[in-house]
């Protein structure tokens, strides 16, 4: 999510199976970092250029994404049934 988007208490309250909340930024003013820690609920981030840290940072957050959206599509399955020589037969699920 963007440091910006707002993350209230109701909607995490709301969304049980929340593991971990990843941000692009460590500048969330809307979120309550205590209510995250009472419920075991980690909260990453990047943190930006202006707070003179590394350049590039964000790439890590877009890495994280990149790979959730990767397992939740099958892409290392399918890629090693690719190398196998076990071509893909219908459109990707």
């Amino acid at each position: 999510m963007r440091e910006r988007t707002p993350f209230p208490k109701d909607l995490i309250a709301r969304l049980p199976n929340l593991k971990l909340l990843l941000t692009t930024g460590l500048r969330n003013n809307s979120l309550d970092l205590g209510f995250f820690k009472e419920q075991s609920i980690p909260v990453a981030g990047t943190a930006d250029k202006s707070t003179g840290t590394q350049v590039g940072t964000n790439s890590t957050t877009e890495h994280c994404v990149t790979l959730v959206l990767a397992l939740a599509r099958g892409i290392a399955r399918d890629d090693a049934a690719v190398k196998a020589g076990l071509w893909q037969t219908g459109f990707a699920t």
